[in-house]
């Protein structure tokens, strides 16, 4: 018998049984599913990886948003068009909302002919991180601009000739003396090399540039990742859909357990005979084993194992997943939701409330490494102003983390309540006396503890207030744990934009250290005082956009801080002092802070021991 007539082999019925379970069912599969077939959950854009929807590259328009196509070429970064200037994408923060980009148009040269337009939704301007060059083409040969002028050589395109010169912005030149004048946006810390001539203006403007951007559904998006779907567009581009595997398109995330699409699958098994009767024993075997392996692996994290054995009997308690299911009444009363977790109250069986934290595993590292991260941090701290972790939970399919109950909730809704003036607000007392454990709370966390913890997103929304409004300092998931007076090493930005320090983006201000905390504390603070966002995309002016230039400003003129609910002079000296105090801790420079430890004796003080710090820079376009 030749080998062309021989009958088919074992080692073919792989692909005879791929075609039953793959080419087959998908000839089945619904036409509307189809133009969706090509789009990814996750993409390669050049050198860059893991980008999601609303981003979309070499891939159909329906993959995407509109205004969020990015041009990819390999080995090379990503590029995105906004108002017709190219930009070319150096890194994207999708949890964050952020991009930092740079000017394709000056990327291998120093001559920009345009301000940079970045004013049009979703995209703007961050109102951190950066500050504006002027840039002056063909100056007058011999005229005195300003000594702190950074002089460099162009030649534009309509050949004028004279000096180029770069201003920063205390600086103004008159426009008689320049025939070209232009803005260009640059990161805080190059700018701040360039004024000290260790940066070239080439170097400065490749550094980019820090722009934020608005996508409602980030959420949605994320859970439909989760659930093992794809975000994509409807073809009449109003609405952000799922498609799942199943090959439907839904306003909801994919469901584990379709009826409809087993019911369809059912039938088509009937169909396909012996040959596929015996595959799916086979992947019944297969799905067994490596639910076993998987299971064995992830109960036996290395991790977890070495934490339990070195705390012994000092570690919380674990619990199983069916005494969490029985706390929390079937995870019956949600308290909240987040990007990747979801917040349930329960009961112990001595009665106290608690609140179990569930962690999203799909979306977290396959290590639980900060998971675990968050255990051990806690497990370390015994301090009032610290939340009690009670037990956790770290199985195959369940990770989540028992805290002690706090029936206040964040000290978030107290401080950006839009109604707060109406349902009344926190007396300035107890504002100043949560500052004042808050602050004791991350003294304890980076001197009190035989080894230093750094919180590293420390905001309103994690610090909980117990039924007397005592301040805890929660979530720790982004927690680092370090040797005393030591410099630590973080690979990327973590924290919530707004209250990350600058040396978190960029090293050049200096070296990440406990004064990250400090920075973040004082953006807090501030916010506490002023009852609002830092960060004001809606004032009405522009001067109150950034609100710590706005009142360093009133308090430097003396004038009325214009404040809700001060009704005496001490409310006054009070908030004075927060102010004064939040403004030493938000300094661009890590050295020009103060210890946490500093910053409670200055609370604990004197409002006339306090000297006005100076100005920090002025993070605005």
């Amino acid at each position: 018998m030749t080998p062309e007539n021989s009958p088919p082999s074992l080692m073919q019925l792989p692909t005879f049984i791929f075609f039953f379970f793959t080419v087959l069912p998908r000839t089945h599969s619904s036409d509307h599913s189809l133009p969706y077939g090509d789009c990814r959950s996750s993409f390669e854009c050049g050198i860059m990886k893991e980008i999601s929807f609303p981003f979309w590259g070499n891939q159909q328009s329906h993959c995407g948003r509109q205004g969020f196509e990015l041009q990819c070429q390999p080995h090379e970064y990503p590029v995105i068009n906004m108002e017709n200037q190219t930009f070319i994408v150096l890194e994207i923060e999708q949890n964050s909302q952020w991009m930092k980009l740079a000017r394709s148009d000056i990327w291998n040269g120093t001559c920009p002919l345009l301000d940079t337009q970045l004013n049009h939704p979703p995209f703007s301007f961050s109102a951190t991180g950066i500050r504006n060059l002027s840039i002056f083409h063909g100056c007058q040969v011999g005229s005195t601009i300003s000594e702190q002028a950074y002089n460099f050589s162009c030649t534009t395109k309509n050949g004028s000739i004279g000096y180029d010169y770069v201003l920063w912005e205390a600086f103004t030149c008159p426009a008689k003396l320049c025939f070209l004048k232009f803005r260009v946006p640059v990161l805080i810390t190059a700018y701040d090399q360039l004024v000290y001539r260790s940066l070239t203006l080439k170097e400065a403007l490749n550094e980019g540039f820090i722009a934020v951007y608005h996508f409602e559904e980030e959420e949605f998006c994320r859970k439909c990742r989760t659930s093992r779907g794809t975000c994509v567009r409807s073809m009449n581009a109003r609405q952000v859909l799922c498609f799942c595997d199943n090959g439907r398109l839904q306003k909801t995330p994919c469901l584990k357990h379709d009826h409809a699409y087993l019911k369809l699958k059912g039938s088509r098994f009937l169909g396909y005979g012996f040959a596929s009767g015996v595959v799916f024993a086979c992947l019944i075997i297969v799905v067994y084993k490596t639910t076993r392996m998987m299971k064995s692996k992830t109960m036996k994290d290395p991790n977890v194992e070495t934490y339990i054995k070195k705390y012994g009997s000092l570690a919380p308690k674990r619990y199983q997943c069916s005494d969490i299911k029985k706390i929390t009444n079937s995870f019956r009363d949600k308290l909240g939701e987040g990007g990747f977790c979801s917040v349930y109250k329960g009961k112990l069986d001595d009665g106290r409330p608690v609140a179990v934290k569930v962690l999203k595993t799909d979306i977290r590292k396959g290590n639980g490494e900060e998971f675990i991260n968050e255990v051990i941090s806690i497990s370390r701290t015994s301090h009032v102003n610290i939340v009690s972790l009670i037990g956790y939970c770290y199985t195959t399919n369940k990770k989540a983390l028992m805290f002690e109950f706090m029936p206040n909730g964040s000290l978030e809704k107290f401080i950006h309540n839009e109604n707060i003036a109406t349902e009344g607000r926190l007396a300035w007392g107890k504002l100043h006396e949560i500052a004042i454990e808050i602050a004791r709370g991350l003294e304890y966390l980076h001197r009190g503890c035989n080894i230093r913890i750094l919180h590293l997103d420390v905001k309103p929304h994690n610090v909980l207030l117990d039924e007397n409004f005592c301040p805890k300092i929660s979530d720790f998931g982004l927690a680092k744990l370090c040797p005393k007076e030591s410099i630590i090493s973080v690979l990327d930005a973590r924290g919530t934009i707004g209250y990350i320090a600058p040396e978190l983006f960029s090293r050049n201000f200096g070296r990440v250290s406990h004064k990250v905390d400090v920075y973040s504390f004082g953006m807090m603070v501030l916010e506490m005082v002023g009852g609002r966002k830092n960060i004001d995309e809606f004032a009405k002016d522009s001067s109150e956009l950034y609100y710590p230039h706005w009142v360093y400003d009133r308090l430097q003129k003396d004038n009325s801080l214009g404040l809700h609910g001060v009704m005496s002079s001490q409310d006054n000296e009070i908030a004075k002092k927060m102010i004064i105090i939040g403004l030493w801790c938000i300094q661009t420079y890590p050295v020009q802070r103060p210890s946490m430890n500093e910053v409670l004796l200055m609370l604990e003080g004197s409002l006339d021991t306090l000297k006005i710090p100076p100005k920090p820079f002025i993070y605005t376009p």
